[in-house]
Order: C-alpha cells, then structure tokens, then sequence
C-alpha cells in the first residue's frame, strides 16, 4: 500500500509527495495556477527562481509586484483574462525585467495602453493581446522581429501596416474585429 507521507500546500490546490518526491524550490520550473479565483499575486512563487514557465490566467488579478522582473529564467508569463491587470505594474516589471519572455499572453485584461519597453523583450515569438481596448501599438515593437505569431484581434487598432513590415519571422497574425481597421 502507497502511504503518503507528506503534503505539501500552494495556494489552495493540495499537491501529494512521498517523502522522497518532496520538490525542492530550484527543481521547480513551471506553476500553473490559472482558474483558481486568485484576487492577489501570490508572492510564493518568487521563491521558484528557476521558473520557466508561470500561467497566472482566468484569475482576479489587479496588481503584480515588481519582483516579478528578478525571475531571470522567465520565458512564458500567461496574465491573460485578468481583468483590470494595472498597467503601470506590468510596465515597471517590464521595465526591470532580467528575463527575456518568448511567450507573453495579456489578453483579455482591459488594456487600454502598453508597455513601451516590451520592445526590449527582443526573443518574444508569440504576443497574444486580443479582446483589449487597445489602439495602437509603441513604436518599440519594432525590435520584435522574432515574433512569429500574433494575435491582435478585437481591439480598435486603425492602421498597423507600419509596425507589420518589422517583424520579418510572422507566421500568423489575428487582426480580427478590430473596429477601426480598414
């Protein structure tokens, strides 16, 4: 008979170890804690500086702390469907960013505006910003050329042309029911 010996408790979802299954915080690399009807970041996850990949998504998040940016090893940060996301947080991690993301998903958090300096995140290969309220892009995303896949569709975005012609690598690109498109 399998006897469990210890429990390890993150953020209301039980995880079952054996004694000798306990992970240590280093061996950690990806945390999914989306869906789980969080209203505040949880600040343990900083502990887990060797993550990866970190899916915050379909919470109640408002705010993100600035020591977000000191997960150097960050590729993949899913804050999708958080709506009310603040923005000046999110532009000062961004800002101070020791990561370099290749995955970055802000859909659906009511944006309004974005980071200037998400230009610097020159490995992204895939933006996910649709159903925002966004209208134009900052000039800095032209150093986004690794991007491969985007998806813009319904925002308010009137002419994109400009920016497109940077990013070289676009496999696909989502421009859906943005109103003022032509």
């Amino acid at each position: 008979m399998y006897k469990i010996l210890f429990v390890y408790f993150l953020l209301s979802s039980y995880v079952l170890f054996s004694q000798n299954q306990i992970p240590q915080p280093s061996s950690i690399t990806k945390i999914d804690l989306s869906n789980k009807g969080l209203t505040e970041f949880p600040i343990e996850i900083l502990k887990y500086k060797n993550l990866v990949e970190l899916d915050l998504s379909n919470n109640g998040l408002k705010s993100i702390p600035v020591e977000l940016s000191e997960l150097k090893n960050l590729k993949y940060l899913n804050l999708s469907l958080n709506q009310g996301l603040n923005q000046v947080d999110l532009k000062v991690v961004l800002n101070n960013a020791k990561f370099n993301l290749t995955v970055l998903d802000l859909s659906n958090c009511d944006l309004v505006d974005l980071p200037e300096n998400l230009g610097n995140q020159t490995d992204l290969r895939e933006l996910y910003l649709s159903h925002n309220n966004l209208i134009s892009l900052p000039y800095s995303y032209t150093e986004l050329n690794k991007l491969t896949k985007v998806d813009l569709s319904n925002n308010y975005f009137n002419d994109l042309n400009w920016l497109i012609k940077f990013w070289w690598n676009i496999k696909y690109i989502n421009l859906k029911n943005n109103k003022e498109l032509s």
